[in-house]
């Protein structure tokens, strides 16, 4: 076949993919059609056609098919439609609109945006759909916002041990907001003192919540529950310490974790 008769047998053939993509009424089928354009690398030839498509995807319900629901919300997520990584995005978003326009939010409003901004929502997404488990129509619609308020209650302790952690490294740099200097402002406290200790409860008063969540939640499964919980202690392992800079103290817990003998062994 001559070189001529390639390209005009490729041209044929992307024409036909654009009719099937156009034509097509049933978004399963659509779905397995874009899957499979997009496995053989071949997708950016239909980018119009498969944009038409997710748009329409983003307020299909796929009803009880876990099979459809998992692959359009990896369609979607790919393509960054709705998911965490684009509302990761859109939150760094908001905060550097802050920092642009010297506007200064409320405790409330920083907290909520700074977990997502503290990549917390993301991954315990992509985890639950590591682990594997408990992936059922409702659990998947779970992954999207607003998220469940176990992520959400993991996600502010993170959030807040950070702040405890980094306050005078951000505040040096004056590029980013932190719950202490707002804190302060919010309640007129005299001293950041004041403010730590206020947050401590502030954190307290979110593992009473995580403890509930842990009672209450019947949907999702256990694995990602312990992974919410691991991921509060663990921001506490490495924020909680009295220098400036936290990677000197993470240093020292990973060489007592790997590196150093164990006595008697």
């Amino acid at each position: 076949m001559g070189k001529n008769n390639c390209s005009k047998r490729i041209e044929e053939l992307q024409e036909n993919t654009r009719k099937a993509l156009k034509r097509a009424l049933d978004p399963m089928a659509a779905m397995e059609l874009i899957d499979t354009l997009q496995w053989l690398g071949i997708a950016y030839n239909y980018d119009e056609e498969i944009g038409l498509w997710l748009n329409k995807l983003s307020t299909w319900d796929s009803g009880e098919d876990l099979h459809a629901t998992a692959l359009r919300f990896r369609l979607l997520r790919n393509e960054g439609w709705h998911v965490s990584w684009m509302n990761t995005i859109e939150a760094f978003m908001v905060e550097a609109n802050w920092f642009s326009s010297g506007h200064v939010p409320n405790l409330a409003n920083y907290l909520e945006n700074a977990v997502t901004t503290s990549g917390s929502y993301m991954a315990l997404v992509h985890i639950f759909f590591l682990l594997g488990e408990g992936i059922s129509h409702g659990n998947v619609k779970l992954m999207e916002k607003p998220y469940p308020k176990i992520f959400s209650c993991s996600g502010k302790i993170l959030r807040l041990w950070d702040d405890l952690g980094t306050s005078k490294e951000e505040q040096d740099r004056g590029d980013n907001a932190s719950s202490i200097p707002l804190l302060m402002r919010e309640k007129n406290l005299q001293s950041e003192g004041e403010a730590r200790e206020c947050i401590m409860q502030l954190i307290h008063n979110l593992w009473k919540e995580l403890n509930m969540e842990l009672i209450s939640s019947n949907t999702l499964p256990l694995s990602l529950i312990r992974v919410c919980f691991n991921m509060s202690r663990t921001s506490q392992v490495i924020y909680q310490h009295e220098e400036d800079s936290y990677s000197s103290g993470v240093d020292n817990f990973v060489k007592f974790l790997l590196l150093q003998p164990i006595a008697g062994i």
